[in-house]
């Protein structure tokens, strides 16, 4: 799952304060405390973020919570940042794979059972994304999101693939093949215009990549989660299969596009990778485009060793309470007041976000606010975990360049594996060297 943030207009660092005089009973009912939570200034965020804010403070006037935002790609550095100098803040929405360091050391509280049991999580939240939010058999944060970024549930542009009487649903994989190949525009040239899907570039290849790789009964990290193993049998077909989809099936090329989210809405492609947020921002940017999309079921890829395809759930979002918090209590009513579902709702319906939680993402009242997310009900609990890959920003770069150098020839498969996997190592067996000091 993923916000808007790969194509938001970022307004820098911005506080919003939020008080409220509405008289109301609060369960931290002692002298007025301030409370300072960190999120990410998406603009998909901005609205849910106010309407909670305001609705937490009415039911407890003694409270006021400051609502500080950082753009996405600075938020672990301003985290860092924190740790150095101690000042966290009370309580943050981020990323699952930034808050594992401070699972480690320490920083971050678990999450307490007066807001929620282990076991009430477990029955509560999709597998998925409530794995991601444990470490070493204990729970610190509470799963906003569910991630879906590149699964086997893909927007497309039915009117594009009803003009092409090439529509779903697809029975096999040769059938989805021969789709995108006819809805792939080219220009006089014979260069694509329009990719009938986007292979590469495009933000979240490595996760089409990694979910290849599963239905291929490959894995990303060994069990331990201490090294990277996707340098296999598996590995090999999934990149292939990417190759081959690019350079043999000519369903996309390098120069379409810009790599964005939208790039569906601009018309660079006719199908897509991404979850109900993707048409969020569609509907937002290209509104025009937006009553044209729908989701279809992908077939699965030939040889594939599985019966359902799996999924990363990678980049997911969830709510922390730091331990060094001076008005702990407060921050858990607020970590309490936000997982409540039907605020779980009301987040997840205004960001374009499929809620963790089970009895949310199946309510009607959420599918009838997003009806979108319909389409991934029989996909969610195929999502596998991934918690912790080190460095997120490199652990991406270094996968995206191993297939960009295989599409454009400037590696062979398995050059390409051999070497993203040798770096990835190098830098998760430093990372995980930080991660054991700082506990």
């Amino acid at each position: 799952m993923m916000p808007l943030r790969k194509a938001t207009v970022l307004i820098g660092s911005a506080a919003l304060i939020l008080t409220a005089s509405t008289a109301g009973a609060g369960a931290s009912a002692a002298s007025h405390v301030t409370l300072t939570m960190w999120a990410v200034n998406a603009t998909n965020f901005a609205y849910p973020h106010e309407v909670l804010i305001k609705q937490f403070e009415k039911k407890y006037p003694n409270i006021t919570v400051r609502l500080d935002t950082f753009p996405d790609a600075t938020f672990p550095t301003k985290l860092e940042a924190a740790s150095l100098s101690g000042t966290f803040p009370d309580i943050m929405e981020g990323k699952t794979v930034w808050a594992v360091p401070y699972m480690a050391s320490g920083a971050l509280e678990q999450v307490p059972s007066s807001v929620a049991t282990a076991s009430q999580l477990k029955k509560e939240y999709f597998p998925g994304p409530l794995a991601a939010q444990s470490f070493r058999g204990h729970f610190y944060g509470i799963p906003a999101n569910f991630s879906t970024e590149a699964a086997p549930v893909i927007p497309y542009n039915k009117a594009i693939f009803a003009r092409h009487h090439v529509s779903p649903p697809w029975k096999t994989w040769s059938d989805f093949v021969h789709a995108l190949q006819a809805v792939t525009k080219r220009n006089s040239h014979g260069q694509i215009t329009r990719a009938g899907l986007e292979i590469s570039p495009g933000p979240f290849n490595y996760e089409v990549f990694a979910m290849f790789l599963m239905d291929y009964g490959g894995t990303f990290l060994n069990k331990a989660g201490t090294k990277f193993a996707f340098d296999s049998p598996a590995g090999v077909k999934a990149l292939n299969l990417m190759n081959t989809l690019e350079n043999v099936d000519h369903i996309d090329a390098p120069t379409v596009g810009h790599g964005l989210a939208s790039d569906i809405g601009r018309g660079y492609e006719a199908a897509s990778m991404g979850g109900p947020w993707l048409m969020h921002l569609v509907k937002l940017s290209h509104p025009s485009v937006y009553p044209d999309l729908a989701y279809a079921t992908m077939p699965l890829p030939p040889g594939s060793t599985v019966k359902a395809a799996p999924f990363l759930t990678f980049d997911g979002w969830g709510w922390y309470v730091f331990r060094s918090s001076k008005h702990l209590a407060a921050a858990e009513d607020l970590l309490r007041f936000l997982s409540q579902p039907s605020n779980e709702a009301l987040w997840a319906e205004n960001a374009g976000e499929i809620p963790a939680r089970i009895s949310v993402a199946d309510s009607a009242g959420y599918l009838k606010a997003d009806p979108f997310a319909k389409s991934w009900l029989p996909v969610l609990k195929q999502g596998v975990a991934l918690r912790y890959v080190g460095t997120e920003s490199k652990f991406q770069d270094i996968l995206t360049n191993m297939i960009t150098t295989v599409i454009l020839h400037k590696a062979s498969v398995t050059q390409a594996l051999a070497t993203a996997q040798s770096q990835e190592n190098q830098m998760l067996s430093a990372d995980l060297k930080l991660l054991k000091q700082g506990q």
